[in-house]
């Protein structure tokens, strides 16, 4: 099958590549917004590069309204990132991170 990606929006391309490249992990990624306040928020763009030197790859889009995502603007400004990787039993906390918050609203304080 081929898929003709110039036919397709960016929002339908990412649906179609999130829905056919599987199985894929799901980075939860964890960055300081300010002190004691801390951005959670889910990726499905997210895989391993290299062991030598260890290295990941974490894709992050923009706002709705073409905004960084705090995530980017937290590990700009923080230079730290904690990925975690959900269990099964954490499914529905990993969706409900996935929410456009304002900056500095917590979704680790309204997911957990």
């Amino acid at each position: 099958m081929q898929i003709d990606f110039s036919q397709f929006s960016a929002s339908e391309r990412y649906h179609i590549m999130t829905q056919t490249i599987i199985p894929r992990p799901i980075a939860w990624a964890l960055t300081e917004s300010s002190h004691d306040n801390y951005n959670l928020a889910p990726f499905s763009y997210f895989t391993a590069v290299s062991s030598q030197p260890a290295l990941l790859m974490l894709s992050v889009g923009k706002k709705p309204n073409g905004e960084s995502k705090d995530t980017l603007t937290n590990i700009i400004n923080n230079k730290n990132m904690v990925i975690h990787i959900a269990s099964m039993n954490q499914a529905e906390c990993v969706t409900q991170t996935v929410a456009t918050l304002a900056h500095g609203e917590s979704e680790l304080e309204k997911a957990i």
